[in-house]
């Protein structure tokens, strides 16, 4: 039996083809870091801007919110309403002669689940009643 040795050619082969993936991995992480750095950096620069922009935006629409407030306040006020219904409207308090005074009406029957001579029947026979 001979035991056969590896070519020194083809080890030589495989120690290269390693040496290049090791090589072209180092260049890409040597390339792939820096961008990562500016990449974030760009990242954290637009963040910052929008969301200060955002602020601002904030900002002015609480101030609009206030001014909007303090719109209908002044519009609510009761003298002002009551000033507007007497001289536009023409309405006035009413005096005792113009009120009345109306009795509540009888109350309305709902209709029943028993309005139903079937059920009226069930009732009856549950109930016992002979009428």
């Amino acid at each position: 039996m001979q035991i056969r040795k590896k070519r020194p050619s083809a080890l030589f082969a495989v120690i290269r083809l390693r040496t290049v993936i090791i090589l072209l991995c180092v260049i890409a992480a040597a390339i792939a870091v820096p961008l990562y750095a500016v990449w974030r950096q760009v990242f954290i620069t637009t963040t910052s801007i929008a969301c200060r922009q955002l602020n601002d935006s904030l900002a002015v629409l609480n101030r609009e919110i206030q001014r909007q407030r303090l719109i209908s306040e002044r519009l609510s006020d009761n003298n002002r309403i009551e000033t507007i219904a007497r001289a536009s409207l023409g309405l006035e308090y009413p005096s005792s002669e113009r009120i009345r005074i109306v009795s509540p009406a009888a109350p309305v029957r709902r209709p029943s689940i028993f309005d139903n001579e079937f059920f009226a029947i069930l009732k009856r026979s549950i109930s016992r009643d002979k009428s």
